[in-house]
């Protein structure tokens, strides 16, 4: 800033006057604006009023100050520039874009509050107020905590090892293939468990697509509860890790929520278990039936482990998603606790793909238990086609994949 930018206390009109030398209070309606010279500033309303509105338009200090004077109305670009930084701040919550960026990056990676406040080193009432500011989810579920994860899928692997086992996903019901169910149930031969990997319900009244017509989210609940009974019936134990269609109902839930959630501070954690206990009322009490609340679970041999994915991505190139999510996965596994990697299968593509090896690994998308969905029109849709069917997997007492004896069969839909 030049010479010609400092404001003399004579130029400034009406109640408008600057002290730099000692801080003044408010007069004369004014309001005091602290300068960064250890100064005040005082600022006439109706002058505030005009520079903000230039600020917010996007104007630049300079023309600002500028504008103003043409207008009769004289404030230095000196001073403009300590209104816009104070503006940004109330309009930020008054946090620094150094703390806004982290929590925003540490919540989109799924971090709880508790967490978030301790890798920032904030109270959650400020978490909470930056993910206001950020229009972000305020609350995450507690399930989805790094730390609560993998203790979850450790114990997961640890019994589900070795076998071989029904690999089966996205039923989308009331969508699903009826007829892909009933000949996954028909294999001949002794299983150690059914695999569900993620799209059992299609949540399609909150769907972002069109809706369909008599298709309510009790009748999904209602068919779903039928479909696990037949698994776990055939196959013993059912495996189930969720989806991307069953986060809608968590994501609609916590944002219907927000207001509330933000008005109770401490007692929060009331309304987030509520809406947890929504989310498992229809599939972990029933009988026969583990849920794993992440996009992943772990399989583990002695030597090689099988990751089981639902990743919300896409790819029009055929084996690229697996080939993302082995990567993804890859690059964390000191994080994840994985040691080495055998196979790696990947449902949500609704195409069959492999297995074919990669990186001295199995790579395999998973077809699904549905026909093409109607709403799949919609141009948000993809065109790639749908695989109707399942697949069977047998893995080895070192956790490799027996290839000769794994497949995805079709079903002509």
């Amino acid at each position: 800033m030049g010479p010609e930018d400092r404001q003399r206390p004579e130029d400034l009109p009406g109640d408008c006057s600057v002290q730099v030398e000692a801080p003044l209070l408010p007069r004369g309606g004014g309001e005091d604006l602290r300068g960064r010279e250890g100064g005040t500033v005082m600022l006439d309303p109706r002058i505030k009023t005009r520079a903000l509105k230039l600020i917010r338009e996007g104007m630049s200090d300079r023309k600002i100050s500028a504008r103003l004077r043409e207008e009769g109305m004289k404030m230095s670009s000196g001073t403009v520039y300590i209104l816009r930084r104070r503006d940004r701040g109330e309009r930020n919550g008054n946090h620094s874009p150094h703390t806004l960026e982290h929590v925003q990056v540490l919540s989109e990676a799924g971090n709880s509050i508790p967490l978030i406040a301790k890798k920032v080193n904030r109270s959650e009432v400020t978490v909470r107020s930056c993910l206001s500011v950020l229009k972000l989810p305020l609350i995450v579920p507690v399930e989805q905590d790094l730390v609560q994860t993998i203790k979850s899928r450790t114990a997961i692997a640890g019994r589900w090892g070795p076998g071989r086992y029904l690999l089966i996903g996205d039923t989308h019901i009331r969508f699903h293939s009826l007829e892909t169910i009933e000949q996954a149930i028909a294999l001949p031969g002794q299983f150690d468990g059914c695999i569900f990997a993620g799209d059992l319900i299609d949540n399609t009244m909150i769907s972002t697509f069109r809706k369909t017509q008599g298709v309510t989210t009790r009748s999904e609940f209602e068919v779903a509860n039928l479909i696990l009974d037949m698994l776990v019936k055939r196959f013993g134990r059912v495996l189930y890790i969720l989806g991307n269609h069953e986060d809608r109902r968590i994501k609609t839930l916590l944002d219907a929520a927000e207001n509330l959630i933000v008005q109770s501070g401490e007692k929060s954690q009331f309304i987030i278990d509520a809406v947890n206990r929504v989310r498992e009322f229809h599939t972990n009490t029933r009988p026969g039936v583990t849920v794993h609340y992440d996009w992943w679970c772990e399989l583990k041999g002695s030597k090689y482990s099988t990751l089981i994915c639902h990743a919300d991505g896409y790819s029009a190139i055929h084996g690229r998603q697996a080939f993302s999510v082995a990567e993804s996965l890859m690059s964390k596994k000191e994080e994840y606790h994985i040691d080495q990697i055998g196979t790696v299968c990947e449902a949500h593509m609704h195409r069959h793909v492999g297995p074919f090896r990669k990186w001295g690994m199995y790579l395999w998308e998973l077809p699904a238990a549905c026909p093409l969905l109607d709403y799949m029109a919609s141009p948000k849709a993809s065109k790639s086609g749908v695989d109707t069917g399942y697949s069977e997997m047998v893995i080895k007492a070192d956790g490799s994949l027996d290839f000769n004896k794994s497949r995805s069969y079709y079903v002509e839909s």
